[in-house]
This record gives C-alpha cells, structure tokens and sequence, in this order.
C-alpha cells in the first residue's frame, strides 16, 4: 500500500525527576525566565490537538490568526508563515527548545520529523523576540514539545484522492516509548501526489542530578510540486530527508541557582525538479548540516529573577547550485526580571557575532496585574534575520543570489491585555513593527529576480483570542487584522505584501451522546485579494473501551482557493478510520 521506502528513526529522552515521575520540560518562547513576561502566546496541548481535524502539526498554525500560514499542498507537504506581517523567512522554530530553522531556505522550516501522536504542546509567539533568542525571531517563534511513550495507540484511515495513513504509539518501558506516522495519496490533481513518514522514540529519565531530554529523528517525504515555485513550469517534483538530534540537561547548584545545557544537529536532504518530464535539465541537490550548543544559568530572589548565558551554532551547505559554504554564529545573552507588588519590569539584552559583523538587541517590557487578575503589559524590542544560503548564494536563469546581503533589522512594540474570567482566556494585542533592509528578490529590467535588501516597511495590527477549555463545550476564537506599507514596488517585488490582511478561525468540541464533534470555521482576506472561508471538521466515536471510530473532513464546502497565488488546493477532501488504545 505504502510506496514510503526507507527506514526513519527519532530518539527523544524526556526528563524525568528523581523518583521515576515525569517532568515535563518549560518551552519558553518569549523569555527564559518563568513566568515570562506577559506577551500573545498561543497554546495548543494534546488533547486539544488530538480532536483537531489534523495530519500534520504545522496544519494547526492555520488556528492562529496572525501566523499566515500559506500551504502548497496539504498534510505537512510544504508550507510558509507569515508571523504579524513578516516574510515567510521571518519565524523561529523550535523543537523541545533547540532551533530547528533550516540554514538554506525558510520553504523547510515546518519540516520538523516528529509525528502528530508524539506531540504534547504547541507554542506560538507573534512578535519580536530576537533579544531572547536571536536571528530569525523577526516576527515571532513556534516552539514543539514533545511527549513520552506512556500509552499506546494503533492507527488506520483511508480516504479521498487514495489517501492511506498508519499511526502508531508502543510504550516500551521506563517511559520509553515509540511513536511513528506514514502517509500517501495520489492527489487530487496530477503532480500532486505525496508519499511521507515519520517517526519519534521517547525515552525519559535523570542521570544523578541531573535532569535530561535527547532526541534523535528522522523523515522522509516525496511529492509532486505543481507549480509550487513556477508557472511556466509547472511539473516539478521535489524528495526530502531530514534527521534531527536534540539534547538538554538540567541541575539544581542551589535552591536558587540553576544550571542548564542545550545541544542539537540537524541534516536537511532536498531533490528538487524543475520539469520531471526532463530530469536531466534542472535538477538541484542540496545538503545542509548545523549544530547548536547553548549554556546558561538562571537565578532567583524572592522579588527579582536573572539569567546569562551564551549560545553558538555551525551551518554547512553542500549544494549542486549554490556550492560549499559555511557559517557560524556565536551570542551572549542576559535577562532580568523585577516585581514589586502588581508590577512586574523585565529587561534582555543580546550580543550576537556572526561573518565578521556584531548586532546588539536590546528589549525590555512592563506589565501590570489588577485585583481583578486582568493583566496588562507593554513590550518593546528589536530584532534581525541573516539572510538564507539561498538569498546569498542562488544562481539561475531566473534568480540571482547576492552575497553582499547584509541582516533584516526591526524595532517592535506590543501592547496585550489578557483577561480570565469564569474559565474563559479573553487576550487582545495590538503591535506596530518598523523594519529596515528587508530581503526580498527584486524583478530587474532584464526579467531576473536579484536579492536585494530592498525595502522597508511599517507594519500593524491587532489580534483577539477567546479561549474556554473549561465546561462541557471547550471552544477556541482567534482574529487578526494586519496592515503593512512597505516601500517596494509590487510590480518588482517577489515578497513584498504576502501576508493575509484578515485572518480568523473559531473551533469547538461540541458532545452529542457518546459522539464528539469538532467543527473549525477559517476565514483569510488576503492583501489585494478577495477573501474566501472554509469549513474542516473532526469526529469521534468510541465503538468500545479501546477501539474508536474517527473522521476527518477538510474543506467541506468544496471551495476552491489558494493559499499561495498560483498553487491551487483541492477541494472536499475526506478521510475515516479505526484508532485502538489498548
């Protein structure tokens, strides 16, 4: 049935304390200290995840108003962000903490090899963060932690287009545990088939003192391309491979003082057809590899909290067109926070040295909390992005690549009020981004795109999130409105105006007997386009104690619509299938 070849691993070792209990690792993706000062944050946990009408992780960035996620093709097969306005480029991602942004091109950083069964939190963060986590926080960071093997769960679906999946959860001991995912389809359309798979084991546990978490992982994915990058050509095809090591220990050197190490090393494979019909013609290899290492200490008083820290990373690219290049990036960092009564300051400060240059981003923010438990904040911050191998060092007949590329620059404010009340999570943000030196591919008059950092832009808007998890119908609203000047011509610009100007989605687990319904409307006005809305939803329904019969519907209305201009998406695509939880 499966046409997947090969064989992909993934080893993750979740922490565990000292007396054999789980210790579930903190993500923070707005700070390094906890709490974290108050910023928009999206949360999504499993079990909320598990009754989303989901294939693949990234799919649920489409439930947060704000993040632009423009699919080329469904399940996980490929897909961009646009993070409050930024470029598909501008987005940091992490997995259990480490960096995972792919060195060559932005187009794989949602190609993250962990199955949706493994997954216990998604994280989003929109706005600047590069003062705590440097290059590529420009408009925000998504942040996967992953879960152990504690259940097991078997798994099989069929459905529109040939669709065919396998899941599978085996606990195996000591909160060792394997989790893996393989899928295909012939598509609904000729090139876009897809054929993929993925895999995680998780194994958690303390050595001595010390608290740690690893993980080894890998996938593989094949699929039709059409017209993902070109018109004129719209037969392509592209093969991807990717492994990812991930590794943090933790210790306690007093009850106030904290020791912490991160590690991790990444390879991305990638196959790219211009024309499958000619495979000889154009056909681009590439090989990235990087590492990362990271070493902090972290203190707290009664009244305030401080950390240090330095990090590093190593990137080497191996490619048919772009050739051999290398990078590496070193930071320091510091964060302090103080409260005094309702009042809470937090400042962060970071030096990062990279290819003979230094950029310092400071940020600092304030935050205040009623007698009511309503908070209120403002943040402000900077940020930059180096530019991708791809934007230094691309040549073909159509792009040009520009080595003298110098980083993205922004300046960011945010102000956010978050208010509880009887189990519902009312957040409203409002933001505004000046960025300088913008990289974009500019159209000359020759017809060839050339990287330039060409543009500058203001960006603004405002968010709302509405969340009750608690009651008998938990529900989730999240709306977004965005506006951005940009100083480019659109006729020349390839990435100028990208991001949706209207974004909103509401979904909800509404119980009828022993059937659980979850319905997700979406909505997307993108920028000079009409918009268009669509309609997924999920069911379950429990036959037995183990067994559970469960469905899946996207885009019931049978629109048609595209996320990206010129990449259609299929319509009414339904899957139905048998899950076991022994």
């Amino acid at each position: 049935m499966f046409r997947f070849k090969g064989f992909f691993l993934a080893f993750t070792l979740a922490a565990q304390a000292a007396q054999g209990q789980y210790q579930e690792w903190v993500t923070v993706v707005g700070s390094r200290l906890n709490p974290s000062p108050l910023r928009r944050v999206l949360v999504w946990q499993q079990g909320e995840i598990s009754r989303l009408p989901l294939r693949h992780w990234s799919d649920l960035l489409r439930y947060a108003a704000g993040v632009g996620l423009a699919r080329r093709g469904l399940f996980g097969v490929q897909g961009d962000t646009a993070l409050l306005g930024s470029t598909f480029e501008g987005v940091l991602v992490l997995v259990n903490g480490i960096p995972v942004n792919d060195p060559q091109t932005g187009h794989f950083h949602l190609n993250v090899p962990i199955p949706l069964e493994a997954i216990e939190r998604v994280e989003v963060l929109t706005g600047a963060a590069s003062s705590v986590l440097g290059s590529n926080a420009f408009g925000g960071v998504i942040a996967i932690t992953t879960r152990p093997g504690t259940s097991a769960l078997v798994g099989a679906s069929a459905g529109s287009f040939s669709f065919s999946g396998l899941t599978l959860a085996v606990p195996l001991f000591s909160q060792l545990g394997f989790f893996g995912e393989m899928q295909e389809s012939q598509g609904f359309r000729p090139d876009s088939d897809f054929h993929q798979g993925r895999a995680l084991l998780a194994w958690g546990g303390s050595l001595g003192r010390w608290q740690v978490a690893t993980s080894l992982g890998a996938g593989r994915s094949q699929f039709g391309a059409w017209t993902f990058y070109s018109s004129r050509f719209p037969h392509q095809r592209e093969r991807t491979n990717v492994a990812l090591l991930t590794f943090r220990a933790e210790r306690a050197l007093s009850p106030s003082l904290t020791v912490a190490v991160a590690a991790g090393a990444r390879q991305h494979r990638d196959v790219y057809l211009l024309d499958k019909t000619r495979p000889w013609w154009y056909r681009n290899r590439h090989r990235t590899r990087q590492a990362t290492m990271s070493v902090l200490l972290r203190g707290e008083r009664p009244q305030w909290q401080w950390v240090l820290g330095a990090d590093g990373e190593r990137q080497l690219l191996q490619s048919s067109r772009l050739g051999l290049h290398d990078r590496n990036r070193a930071g320091l960092f510091a964060e302090v926070s103080g409260f005094r009564g309702p009042w809470r300051v937090n400042v962060q400060a970071r030096q990062d040295l990279f290819a003979g240059q230094a950029r310092f981003t400071p940020g600092a923010g304030v935050s205040f909390t009623f007698p009511s438990g309503a908070q209120l904040s403002l943040s402000l911050g900077t940020a930059f992005r180096l530019p991708s191998f791809t934007e230094l060092y691309y040549r073909s007949p159509a792009s040009l690549g520009n080595p003298r590329l110098g980083p993205e620059r922004a300046q960011a404010g945010e102000v956010t009020l978050s208010l509880p009340w009887r189990g519902h999570r009312w957040q409203l943000s409002a933001f505004r981004r000046h960025a300088h030196g913008l990289i974009d591919w500019v159209r000359g008059e020759d017809g060839v795109f050339r990287a330039q950092n060409y543009a500058r832009s203001v960006s603004w808007g405002v968010t709302g999130d509405w969340v009750q998890d608690q009651g008998p119908v938990p529900w989730r609203l999240s709306a977004a409105y965005l506006e951005s000047q940009v100083a480019a011509d659109p006729r020349r610009s390839a990435y100028a105006l990208t991001h949706p100007r209207w974004e909103g989605s509401f979904s909800a687990t509404v119980p009828w007997g022993r059937l659980l319904f979850t319905p997700v409307l979406l909505y997307r006005k993108p920028q000079g386009r009409g918009g268009f809305a669509l309609v997924d939803a999920a069911w379950q329904w429990p036959l037995s104690r183990q067994l559970a019969l469960r469905g899946e519907v996207h885009n019931l209305l049978d629109r048609a619509y595209e996320e990206v201009p010129g990449v259609p998406q299929p319509g009414r695509w339904w899957t139905l299938g048998l899950t076991w939880r022994p």
